[in-house]
């Protein structure tokens, strides 16, 4: 039987059998929750992972070290114009549910409302000026914080 050796082989394994659910490093959040299910992806590869496969985790490893350290929240609020925005930060939702309306104005800049910019980690949905796509901010959203 092949094991797996790291985390990264699963998580590898999860993206390369075409599953849309990734383990997590910290345990939590959705994902194979057996490493031997991880583990049985990688079954029938020559080896472990190639070296390219090596590299290219290798890589990802890096980039999630040099990002916003602690747990990410995906967050509904409204911009100055009372315009829907979406974002990912450090600090929880005021109502205790990711992508429930804050009723707030916390991307309004200067307003008593406004996020706390040093917990902002992304803003995926700012209506004025137009920057994101309405109908993919939610699951951009949900996904940036859930894979962090």
């Amino acid at each position: 039987m092949h094991m797996c050796c790291s985390f990264r082989e699963a998580v590898f394994a999860s993206a390369t059998a075409g599953g849309t659910e990734f383990p997590s490093a910290q345990g939590e959040g959705p994902g194979p929750q057996d490493q031997k299910e991880d583990c049985d992806m990688l079954e029938g590869r020559p080896g472990r992972l190639t070296p390219s496969e090596q590299e290219w985790l290798a890589d990802v490893e890096r980039e999630w070290a040099a990002t916003t350290p602690g747990t990410w929240y995906a967050h509904a609020s409204d911009d100055e114009l009372f315009s829907t925005a979406r974002y990912v930060s450090t600090q929880p939702p005021r109502r205790g549910q990711e992508l429930v309306h804050d009723n707030r104005r916390a991307l309004f800049a200067g307003s008593e409302d406004q996020a706390d910019p040093e917990q902002v980690v992304a803003i995926t949905l700012l209506q004025n000026p137009p920057l994101a796509e309405v109908d993919q901010c939610d699951p951009n959203t949900l996904f940036m914080a859930h894979v962090h």
